[in-house]
């Protein structure tokens, strides 16, 4: 380490020397590095020199940087003091020059030396020369005597900037353009933290009145302005080669959007023999150039060491388009029809053992519902503590009010729905107001159906088997002779796999018999041959294809209710009206004719077989009474022989579960649904719990005259939201009533569809990658930007 520094003081001393003057040293740097003035009027130039020498050995250390920033800023302060007015030289040095003298000497020593007091230095955190101002919002500044810095202070003073490091206040366009002319230096150098007196005349009112701060600030007005027409001076400068750079990075960045979107791995093999990264990026990039003369010619004038192809450009890349889109989002909620939002939030674990928090925001904008991913980020822990806090964080990163969170909606597990302990009784009280949680009907809908297909004795065994049918056709020999469709998996996340399967079976169920029948003819092991003779077996029995013909029949009815909850358009009042039309389809299958039409649609799946003859439609038959007809096993394991019976009350059994499920898991928020289910009627008495809500609510002579309106147009129901939105001057009250009410969300399909675009682009190859460019990927291709 010592040696590196000794380097870099030589290649300082060296470039810094060369344009000296031994008898005209303005001040003396330590290790006797001497500065005159035409070394200071090439300073720029020879620091930059030094720049690209260390950065190409060292990397840019911090304390390069640190080093080297501090010799700029003083050779620019020692410059005025050069050209002031000369002292006789009898005279003696005066008080001044020694200050001079001792300033510089001990000042850009102390600067240059490694350990110096960080207080001096500018804080990190706040930008640099060049950079855009960057307002830091956090939920809670440090405070120091019960006051703090605030951050509805930015609303009222545009310049200000706060840093962290300093737990200060600055001045931005000072610091840009006014850096040393300023007497305040509790704006650019110091930080400004007397918080008591930050809004009177010694605070921030009297900067402003600063004759510094208000050049400051018209320069900056200034440059605004020019940034904005195109008129910078460089820019009019070098208009055609920035054109051409402009455009070759452009041309990079389009590569990479098109490979993330589609949800592809930029990255590749390194070819150690040709000393070549083997990648889609750089095989696209080179497709391109061969497409694009304009992007061949800029790329043959720029220096082959900034090609802008490296993994670290490409990451940058993807951080900018992430911001971006998410800059867009978040400007699209805070511009929305209405000002509430739904947050939508589910968390799951990877492949590589990291913990994932997906969150979403269900918003209004232009008379649309529309359903956002706001981040992906990755925790620790997947507690109720760490949820709330991450959740907190990232609506404050992004500047979104938390107390516009109309509702939260959630899965049923304890860590979210804790009525205590939760997620959702946790943001209640961080918020200190109501926020009504909603069940994901999504993931309600799932636990009836597991509950049904694991307590129904004749579907368990049934999906059971169906396991056993997917492992014994991927066998690569069965699987040759087998001409139907894949057998899927069952996935126990998600119930659609059952009903994909259960497709499968039906569609294909002769040509899965012709399989199992020629495997015994054929060379097999014995192991395999007694397998197809025993699903050859079940598949011939009743009690198998009855399963499959209700389970289908079932399975398909909730699939529209599915897809429809899936949605994003959903709202909690659609939601609500297609769980219970889902109700009453069930309800209706609870009859002897529904009964029997499922019994031979089974019966019809195998016509020819004789064992299925006494369950098809039966007659009347006079039997003799036995003891047996005195016992009640309605509700008890059978243990008849006879097909008949036993089919049907496990028949009965299977939908009367399935309606108790639904009474069970979808009884709840009675208050909130009654009220969001009753604003078609315009009743203003109905809708009252919503003013709880802080919602405020039209008059019912406005609500009388919308109800009229929508009554004449003939307007639908999903079509009502647009018709209002069309005439929001008339109705302005009633729009924003109505647009309020479709915020509430339904669903958290949009989080566990982030999930699934994470699976896909998490693959095995790309473990190794970092979890930033994951998340950053993993948005950009489920956003579709």
């Amino acid at each position: 380490m010592t040696n590196r520094k000794h380097h870099i003081w030589g290649l300082l001393k060296t470039q810094l020397d060369k344009q000296s003057h031994k008898n005209s040293s303005i001040f003396s740097v330590n290790r006797g590095t001497g500065v005159n003035s035409s070394s200071v009027r090439s300073g720029s130039k020879n620091i930059k020199s030094v720049k690209k020498q260390i950065g190409a050995i060292y990397g840019f250390p911090e304390f390069v940087r640190l080093t080297l920033q501090p010799i700029a800023a003083c050779a620019v302060m020692d410059i005025r003091k050069f050209f002031a007015p000369k002292v006789d030289a009898k005279a003696g040095p005066s008080a001044n020059d020694s200050e001079l003298s001792n300033e510089t000497s001990q000042g850009v020593g102390s600067l240059l030396d490694m350990n110096i007091a960080r207080k001096n230095l500018i804080p990190l955190d706040l930008p640099n020369i060049g950079e855009p101002i960057n307002q830091i919002r956090l939920r809670q500044y440090p405070r120091e005597k019960d006051r703090s810095f605030r951050a509805e202070w930015y609303d009222r003073f545009k310049w200000l900037i706060y840093s962290v490091v300093r737990d200060a206040a600055y001045c931005y366009p000072c610091m840009q353009f006014e850096p040393h002319s300023s007497k305040e230096t509790s704006f650019t150098i110091k930080g400004f933290r007397f918080w008591k007196r930050a809004l009177d005349q010694r605070g921030f009112p009297r900067h402003e009145k600063c004759v510094t701060h208000i050049q400051a600030m018209q320069k900056w007005n200034e440059k605004i302005r020019r940034d904005n027409m195109n008129l910078a001076v460089s820019t009019l400068a070098c208009k055609r080669p920035l054109e051409q750079n402009r455009y070759y990075v452009k041309s990079i960045a389009e590569i990479i959007q098109f490979i993330a979107v589609n949800e592809l791995a930029l990255r590749g093999e390194y070819n150690l023999d040709e000393h070549i990264e083997e990648s889609l990026f750089i095989r696209l990039f080179q497709y391109t150039l061969k497409k694009d003369k304009e992007l061949a010619d800029c790329y043959l004038k720029i220096p082959k060491n900034a090609c802008y192809t490296s993994p670290e450009i490409q990451n940058e890349v993807i951080d900018i388009l992430t911001e971006t889109v998410r800059e867009n989002i978040c400007s699209d909620i805070k511009s929305g029809d209405v000002k509430y939002f739904t947050l939508l939030e589910d968390g799951t674990q990877d492949k590589n053992q990291r913990k994932n928090i997906s969150i979403g925001i269900r918003y209004v904008k232009n008379g649309e519902v529309r359903e956002s991913l706001l981040a992906i980020t990755t925790t620790v822990k997947l507690d109720a503590a760490t949820f709330t806090e991450k959740t907190l964080d990232i609506l404050d990163a992004n500047g979104l009010d938390q107390n516009n969170m109309l509702s939260q909606c959630y899965d049923g597990a304890s860590v979210m729905s804790g009525k205590r302990g939760g997620v959702a009784a946790r943001i209640e009280s961080a918020l200190q107001k109501k926020v009504p949680y909603v069940h994901c009907f999504n993931h309600r809908l799932h636990l009836v159906v597991i509950r049904v297909v694991s307590d129904i004795v004749i579907l368990r065994l049934f999906f059971e088997q169906c396991i056993t049918f997917h492992e014994f056709f991927q066998h690569p020999k069965v699987h040759h002779i087998y001409e139907g469709k894949n057998i899927g998996r069952l996935l126990e996340q998600r119930w659609t796999g059952h009903l994909a399967v259960t497709k499968v079976i039906r569609n294909n169920f002769q040509k899965i018999l012709q399989a199992l029948e020629k495997i015994p003819h054929e060379k097999f092991d014995g192991d395999t041959i007694a397998k197809s003779l025993g699903l050859y077996a079940i598949m011939k029995k009743i009690e198998f294809r009855f399963a499959l013909v209700l389970s289908h029949k079932i399975l398909s009815l909730l699939e529209c209710a599915n897809n429809a909850l899936e949605s994003r358009k959903t709202s909690l009042k659609d939601a609500v009206v297609i769980t219970k039309i889902a109700v009453e389809e069930i309800r209706q299958l609870r009859n002897e004719s529904k009964y029997l039409e499922i019994l031979n649609q089974a019966l019809d799946l195998l016509p020819e077989t004789d064992e299925t003859e006494e369950c098809r439609v039966p007659k009347r038959k006079r039997k003799r009474i036995t003891k047996e007809d005195y016992l009640f096993t309605d509700y008890l394991p059978s243990t008849s022989t006879n097909c008949e019976n036993d089919l049907k009350r496990q028949y009965m059994e299977t939908i009367d579960l399935l309606l108790a499920e639904f009474e069970k898991r979808f009884d709840d928020n009675d208050e909130l649904i009654t009220a969001i289910s009753s604003i078609d009627q315009f009743d203003l008495e109905k809708l009252q719990y919503l003013s709880t809500l802080g919602i405020p609510l039209p008059s019912q002579e406005e609500l009388t005259v919308v109800k009229k309106y929508l009554s004449n147009k003939g307007v639908k129901e999903q079509d009502i939201l647009q018709a209002l939105y069309n005439q929001r001057e008339a109705v302005n009250e009633s729009y924003k009533l109505y647009a309020t009410v479709a915020v509430f969300g339904c669903s958290t399909a949009v989080n566990e569809s982030s999930f699934s675009t994470l699976t896909r682009i998490n693959r095995p190859q790309r473990y190794s990658m970092s979890q930033q460019r994951m998340a950053n990927l993993v948005y950009l291709a489920f956003e579709k930007i």
